[in-house]
């Protein structure tokens, strides 16, 4: 969350580490990460798992990592491209 305004102005893509019993030990919640990447505009996928698709629920990419061995996946953050305007016509 530190890095929320560069975020924001510049929406670079994002490859991060998604570690649930990392964040659980830590006291956050997973499915909230999630749904923050997402708020922030982004379409998130997992790496190495293309069952878990952009719009999954946050379920899902936790149970990815879940059943790895190290219980954590890399996720893919994606800028959502912004809709086209309307030109009314």
């Amino acid at each position: 969350r530190g890095m929320h305004r560069l975020i924001e102005r510049d929406h670079p893509p994002m490859l991060v580490e998604f570690w649930t019993e990392g964040m659980a030990e830590l006291g956050d919640d997973p499915a909230e990460a999630i749904t923050y990447y997402r708020s922030l505009g982004y379409d998130v996928t997992v790496l190495d798992d293309p069952s878990v698709e952009a719009g999954s629920p946050p379920g899902a990419y936790i149970a990815a990592a879940e059943a790895t061995e190290g219980r954590y996946v890399s996720l893919v953050l994606t800028p959502r491209e912004p809709p086209e305007p309307d030109s009314g016509r």
